[in-house]
């Protein structure tokens, strides 16, 4: 199912729910590691380690909350209990890690809303990725309580984000104090052919 997700972005799911066994586990793991790494080549300044706990966190996080979402009225037990949050430290290892498979989150949580907006499914979905907020920038236009301290403490991880915010075109994200001054500094004299709505917002506000 993680290398369908990650590859075809298609999701295999049975009718039951069921967790990665030790020996999956292990192959996920390498599998994450080496996706990892290809990844990387393309990451700026000096890529941050990999982080196996944190990206075999996100693929439980994406397979379970994938389980639940299709077979909701099998499972009685509370959602919080199933997917559990990320225990270990919080670094820019860990979000670039769990980014393998926290990047296709945000889709399962716009499908939750269509079937049941009150579901607290919903609820534990946006909690994880208010933390998990680089894997959440197509998706998230309420930026003003996002805390970015780590991400702002490394070069490459910020890098990453403030491409990922003038891809997807998140105004609103962009104009963040931690983005602001980097992502103009990127387009340099190209500013108006690159973005030139993002150009007019900041010199309409300095």
């Amino acid at each position: 199912m993680i290398q369908d997700l990650r590859e075809n972005e298609e999701v295999m799911l049975y009718g039951e729910l069921i967790d990665f066994l030790e020996i999956e586990i292990k192959e996920v793991r390498a599998y994450l590691e080496n996706q990892f790494e290809e990844e990387s080549l393309d990451y700026p300044y000096q890529p941050p380690d990999f982080d196996q706990n944190a990206a075999i966190w996100g693929a439980k996080t994406i397979f379970l909350a994938s389980q639940l979402l299709l077979y909701r009225e099998n499972f009685s037990q509370d959602s919080a209990l199933i997917v559990t949050p990320y225990d270990l430290e919080f670094t820019p290892s860990a979000i670039l890690s769990a980014d393998l498979c926290l990047r296709f989150l945000p889709d399962v949580l716009t499908q939750a809303k269509m079937f049941d907006a009150e579901d607290p499914l919903v609820d534990l979905l946006k909690s994880i990725l208010k933390k998990w907020h680089y894997s959440n920038i197509p998706n998230c236009d309420d930026c003003d309580q996002l805390d970015f301290r780590i991400i702002a403490k490394d070069k490459c991880l910020l890098q990453l984000y403030c491409n990922r915010v003038v891809y997807y075109k998140k105004i609103k994200t962009a104009k963040r104090v931690e983005l602001k001054n980097l992502i103009l500094s990127n387009f340099g004299f190209y500013k108006t052919e690159f973005w030139d709505e993002f150009n007019k917002e900041v010199s309409l506000n300095v």
